[in-house]
């Protein structure tokens, strides 16, 4: 197993590189963290998008953040503490100026990075993953001609994607399938579409809604396959992080 320190992570965290120094990443102008209130359920992550003014969560864990401003799963995060996974979060962080989506991701590495001191490295390994590619019938997502913010809403068994790349979609598919899902479609575009699956991961009850499996769901519904493969994969294992210090 090779051991490196990714780009993404110097930058995040203003470590030098073996060239020299990176600057830090913008931060935020203003951020408010609280812990969420006992017994509080609903997820919610915004960041505001077209205006980018304001980027907020309900009920976040560390977990979560790290996820989503890293557009990783779950399963790549090794040496997660208990509290990560289970302590949620409410935040309120205004940028200097308005932000677009990607810029604000970044902004919420550095708040990471400076607010709960997160400090991690990856581990790149060959393993199982999935090339996602077209059927043979060719792919039924709409290339999306309406502009608009990049938005995927999210419930049990039904994700709504407007907007994005293909870039996206690997990642939701890769908490799904549980391995790393590699972009072979050659579609370079922004589409819109909707999966409807019975979900396998998470909180799955008796009142889960039933579905195709996700394989089943991208073949039918999205008009491609998820063949198995080989890759390295980059794993990332948290060194360091701190419970938020004060606002």
């Amino acid at each position: 197993m090779t051991k490196q320190v990714s780009l993404l992570l110097m930058i995040a965290t203003g470590l030098p590189s073996a060239s020299g120094q990176v600057k830090r990443q913008a931060g935020f102008d203003v951020a408010s963290i609280k812990l969420s209130k006992p017994g509080s359920t609903t997820f919610r992550v915004s960041a505001h998008q077209p205006i980018g003014n304001l980027f907020t969560t309900a009920n976040a864990t560390v977990q979560k953040l790290i996820m989503m401003a890293y557009d990783i799963a779950d399963w790549q995060l090794s040496g997660v503490p208990t509290w990560v996974t289970s302590e949620g979060y409410d935040i309120e962080a205004k940028p200097e100026r308005p932000a677009n989506r990607d810029d604000m991701y970044a902004m919420v590495r550095t708040l990471l990075a400076e607010r709960f001191k997160l400090a991690m490295h990856t581990e790149r390994k060959e393993l199982r993953l999935y090339n996602l590619v077209l059927d043979k019938g060719g792919p039924k997502v709409q290339v999306n001609e309406n502009g608009g913010p990049p938005r995927v809403s999210e419930n049990p068994g039904r994700a709504v994607f407007r907007n994005i790349p293909l870039t996206r979609l690997t990642t939701f598919l890769s908490v799904q399938a549980n391995r790393a899902v590699v972009d072979k479609t050659g579609l370079t575009g922004t589409y819109d579409f909707t999966l409807e699956f019975a979900p396998s991961r998470g909180r799955v009850n008796s009142d889960a809604p039933s579905g195709p499996t996700i394989f089943d769901a991208v073949k039918d519904q999205l008009g491609m396959k998820l063949e198995p493969g080989r890759g390295l994969v980059d794993l990332f294992v948290i060194d360091h992080v701190e419970r938020p210090s004060d606002n």
